[in-house]
């Protein structure tokens, strides 16, 4: 190391000292260091064997060459360093690459506990658990997607190359066909057809013959939809249980006939004929993911595995709107035997609606365009909607009507039944408006308080003036007196028109204050023309007013008068004073009354 201050000088290092190992690391030779065990299956290249990695103490499986063939140990070398070189953890990852004891090209790869996705499928007693694997199948599609990505084919697609581990893992074996994009296959000696064509098949034509496409059966060179094409046969399998070309069950009618020559021929049996039950979308998956045409199949399988996540969803939504609309009968159900009357039966009504809103707005939210979903909400309001309606409930019936805009019968119903309920809630109105005790009642009391202040002011200046109770006064005074009551009653009216005569009940009791006036009137006109006393007058105009009382059904108010006119007949004396008292005190009966009436009109009204 140089320094500013000296650069001459340098710092000489010693060599570097470590301290000794622990352990020495062994490095056998691939023979060594993996214990071959059981073998776990066999292709058409290579068989399967469990092993033991003594080095690192794991259980591994290693691949082996079948065949000491020197183009088939080309294209083993060329698998181990394709899948290698794909990092994905649904691919099989690659530890080693070697020869076994006997020289025969090998790797060790990845312990995968598990069942191969034929066998799964071989294991599921219907459709609904054969469609719970499709999960395994979109992760398929995302390693293929991301093996696209490196450029790298597979060309071998099939349930069997396919491992479904103890915990959820699914991983993509057998990579022996994978080629790369810009690298034409190697020619290789033609061989022995398998008689299972579900086996890898070798030779001028590669690949297991019930899952290519037909370009890969003729043996034309291919792409990244050939991978697409397989995992649609793949996905036929899963719905059907059979592949998509099989000897059993072939589409041609030559079974004798090789598969992939059945392949050439023409397409499988559409999938909706073998399985009718799938789903429609599901169907329509398959059959573009399996078109003849390279071109009108899906551009890429990341593509393919979007629709087939699409797909799990709507069948998540398809469940909730099947399970909600089964509510949304049992509301039909119940509204049919319904009693409107029965609090608890509304309440049940209110529970269904309930219970089938919430799973069908839980179906929507995962699929808004679920079409069963929607139907069975239009279902669900137009049923609340009849409900709402029946118990005149238009409020909810509204909101309801704002949710179903197309429907002209219902929004017409709602229309009609907003006239007549209108009608019916003017008549009601005008109906308590008329015998509204409340309306009037202060221009009836300030009339009646008119009248009883100046009937005590009479009462108090003839008592002041000194005059005899029992001398009537003359003509004069009691024309004068008349004349000033009737002023303050047409005042007093006049001036309280609106509130008299505001309903029904209010201008009754302004009619019979009319009337007590007009025959009091009459009776002093008349007593006066003919020359009656005026303790006779007053008598008489007793007797109109109890009359008028009577008319008018105020006989709590006729009494007072009646008792007066009774005591004027028998003692003459007292004729005023049982006149102005008994005035006096039917004024205070008839307010009195009109202050109760109104309090239980406003009783009635708040109720």
């Amino acid at each position: 190391m140089a320094t500013d201050s000296d650069p001459d000088e340098t710092l000489t290092l010693g060599p570097l000292e470590l301290p000794a190992p622990v352990v020495e690391l062994p490095t056998p030779c691939f023979a060594e260091r993996y214990q071959l065990g059981a073998e776990l299956a066999r292709g058409g290249l290579a068989n399967i064997r469990a092993a033991h990695d003594v080095v690192l103490d794991r259980q591994v499986a290693v691949k082996q060459l079948r065949d000491r063939d020197p183009g088939l140990a080309v294209r083993f070398l060329r698998e181990a360093r394709l899948t290698s070189r794909l990092v994905h953890p649904s691919i099989v990852p690659i530890y080693d690459l070697g020869l076994d004891a006997d020289g025969v090209p090998s790797y060790a790869m990845k312990w995968v506990e598990g069942q191969p996705l034929s066998k799964a499928i071989a294991a599921c007693g219907s459709l609904d658990e054969r469609l719970a694997l499709i999960p395994a199948v979109v992760a398929i599609a995302d390693a293929v997607a991301y093996a696209h990505s490196q450029r790298v084919i597979h060309r071998d697609l099939k349930p069997a190359n396919v491992i479904i581990g103890a915990f959820g893992e699914v991983v993509v074996i057998d990579w022996g066909l994978a080629l790369p994009f810009d690298q034409a296959e190697a020619p290789m000696a033609p061989r022995a057809t398998p008689a299972d064509p579900r086996l890898t098949s070798l030779g001028s034509v590669l690949g297991t013959p019930c899952y290519m496409p037909p370009e890969q059966a003729r043996g034309d060179r291919v792409d990244l939809r050939a991978d697409i094409y397989a995992l649609g046969a793949l996905l036929y399998q899963l719905v059907a249980m059979t592949a998509p070309y099989d000897q059993s069950g072939a589409h041609s009618a030559h079974t004798d006939d090789p598969v992939w020559k059945q392949v050439i021929a023409g397409p499988p049996r559409p999938i909706a004929v073998v399985e009718p039950a799938v789903p429609a979308e599901l169907a329509t998956i398959i059959d573009r993911a399996m078109a003849r045409a390279p071109a009108d199949r899906y551009p890429s399988a990341s593509a393919l595995a979007t629709e087939l996540t699409s797909f799990l969803t709507h069948q998540t939504s398809r469940r909730l709107a099947v399970a909600a609309c089964d509510r949304v009968d049992e509301l039909g159900a119940t509204l049919a035997r319904l009693d409107g009357t029965s609090a608890p039966a509304v309440a049940e009504i209110y529970r269904l609606a309930d219970v089938a809103r919430f799973g069908l707005d839980e179906a929507l939210a995962t699929w808004p365009t679920n079409p069963a979903a929607q139907h069975g909400l239009g279902r669900l309001r137009a049923a609340l909607f009849d409900f709402e309606l029946e118990r005149d409930n238009l409020p909810a019936a509204t909101a309801l009507a704002t949710e179903l805009p197309g429907d002209r019968a219902r929004q017409a119903a709602l229309a009609r039944r907003r006239e007549v309920m209108g009608a019916q809630q003017a008549a009601t109105a005008a109906s308590v408006h008329a015998r509204d005790q409340r309306v009037g009642l202060r221009e009836r009391t300030v009339v009646y308080v008119s009248l009883l202040v100046l009937m005590v002011g009479m009462f108090i200046q003839t008592l002041v003036a000194g005059a005899d109770l029992g001398h009537q006064p003359d003509p004069v005074t009691l024309r004068r007196n008349a004349a000033v009551a009737l002023a303050v009653v047409v005042i007093a009216s006049a001036l309280g028109r609106r509130g008299i005569f505001g309903n029904a009940v209010s201008a009754a009791a302004g009619r019979m204050i009319i009337t007590v006036i007009a025959a009091l009137v009459a009776s002093r006109t008349f007593g006066l023309h003919v020359g009656l006393p005026a303790a006779t007058m007053m008598t008489l105009d007793l007797i109109m007013a109890t009359a008028v009382m009577v008319t008018y059904g105020r006989l709590l108010a006729a009494a007072p008068l009646a008792l007066a006119a009774a005591a004027a007949a028998i003692w003459p004396v007292t004729t005023r004073l049982a006149f102005n008292l008994s005035v006096f005190v039917c004024g205070l009966v008839l307010i009195a009354a009109w202050r109760r009436e109104a309090r239980a009109a406003a009783a009635d009204a708040a109720r």
